[in-house]
């Protein structure tokens, strides 16, 4: 993480933040990608071209899917907010829509 933090800090070096992250991620094709690295590009992608699958780059989108079908939460709960799965948020009377500061909107 550290790495991938100190490849996208220096100005000169952002167009080489993607092929950095991905030699990152595929370091065996057995092994399993880093899940906090996969979730950085992921989370990174999406806001720079919207919440969606589609904008995740098909690299990162089969490593992301590897993690989800070996089950790991953080991919899961990414995958589901790509998707737009909502159903997390209304849990047992919590307000369903939240603002930036815990209040529902437009209240």
């Amino acid at each position: 993480m550290a790495k991938l933090q100190e490849a996208t800090s220096r100005g000169a070096a952002r167009s080489l933040a993607i092929p950095h992250a991905m030699a990152m991620c595929a370091a065996t094709p057995d092994a399993l990608p880093d899940p906090a690295i996969v979730a950085q590009i992921v989370i990174g992608f999406a806001r720079r071209k919207g919440i969606a699958m589609t904008s995740i780059p098909k690299i990162f989108r089969e490593q992301f899917l590897a993690l989800c079908v070996a089950g790991d939460p953080t991919a899961l709960m990414l995958r589901d907010w790509l998707e737009g799965n909502r159903k997390l948020l209304a849990i047992n009377g919590m307000p369903e829509l939240c603002g930036a500061h815990g209040t529902v909107e437009g209240a």
